[in-house]
């Protein structure tokens, strides 16, 4: 329902808030670990924390560690657009066809308690 949508936005300011907290304190949490980084100039919304791994291998690792936890992290724009096998005319790009595999993203949203992120801090810095 459209009016639905439009009620959110008057908490959009504290959702942005919650998000941008919760992202610190992964950020916090895994040092050490590779972040996707965002630009400093970037007005940005927090919302992914994506890791990247050092291969897909531990990621998928990473991914099992998780979920025995009952925590189910995703991957981040997996795979490539580049190698998708219905799409002609691409081009390659090694970049994104080197990261895509190894990139995903943990559990973000507004009511994440702390609690369990430091949960999932935990986990993940046991697994790497």
């Amino acid at each position: 329902h459209a009016a639905m949508g439009r009620l959110v936005l008057r908490y959009f300011p504290l959702i942005l808030e919650r998000r941008q907290q919760q992202w610190t304190r992964y950020a916090q949490g895994l040092k050490g670990v590779r972040i996707a980084q965002v630009p400093a100039d970037t007005r940005f919304n927090h919302a992914y924390f994506p890791l990247v791994l050092e291969s897909e291998s531990q990621l998928m690792s990473v991914m099992a560690g998780l979920a025995e936890i009952d925590v189910l992290p995703r991957r981040y724009f997996y795979p490539s657009l580049s190698v998708l096998p219905y799409l002609t005319d691409t081009a390659t790009c090694p970049v994104a066809e080197d990261l895509a595999p190894r990139v995903m993203c943990l559990p973000l949203y507004h009511d994440l308690k702390d609690s369990d992120i430091d949960r999932i801090i935990a986990r993940v810095q046991a697994l790497i």
